[in-house]
């Protein structure tokens, strides 16, 4: 099954607004695809629930909604408020920080998958645009069964199928509290 890609000479790529079916951000900025991952999956979906008025994401969202992909893209790497927080955790893991922005090519990369509008979408902020993957019933999560199948499953028999022997991935999902969980719809 083929995905359908927004591409940046039409569909997606020029809408803006609350009515756009994903916020997506093009990577500027070297190094920091683990944060983009992140703001993927914060900025869209049942996350944006949780999203404080008058906080970082908040602001980042706010900003960014009006905008088109290349505006929203420059927004970001101006963005002094996401530069702090970036600089903040980017120490934390396990991988090498750059130097003055030049960071070892290992091959790997974040990718974030969020249900939105009842979609699968593929957010891997070095593309196009946002990948749709295909609908997802109202009882189905980014981490259901068929989600795994469109999404992370379908990736690990590629890089299987391409004769890659490299399967790590790590795995970070946004979720509410147990209580939170079916009480806010």
């Amino acid at each position: 099954m083929k995905a359908k890609l927004a591409t940046l000479g039409g569909g997606l790529a020029n809408e803006t607004g609350d009515g756009e079916p994903i916020v997506w951000f093009k990577q500027t900025i070297p190094g920091a695809c683990g944060s983009y991952a992140f703001l993927h999956c914060a900025l869209n979906g049942l996350a944006t629930k949780f999203i404080l008025p008058g906080s970082t994401l908040g602001n980042l969202r706010r900003e960014a909604i009006p905008l088109l992909r290349d505006q929203r893209a420059q927004m970001l790497y101006d963005s002094m408020e996401f530069e702090e927080v970036h600089k903040a955790v980017a120490g934390l893991g396990d991988s090498s920080v750059p130097v003055n922005g030049i960071r070892e090519r290992t091959g790997q990369y974040f990718v974030a998958f969020v249900k939105a509008n009842g979609r699968l979408w593929e957010l891997e902020d070095t593309r196009q645009g946002p990948l749709d993957r295909g609908a997802l019933a109202e009882d189905e999560d980014a981490l259901s069964p068929k989600a795994l199948e469109l999404g992370i499953k379908r990736i690990m028999r590629l890089e299987r199928d391409s004769g890659g022997q490299d399967l790590r991935f790590s795995c970070i999902a946004l979720a509410p509290e147990p209580n939170e969980m079916w009480s806010s719809n």
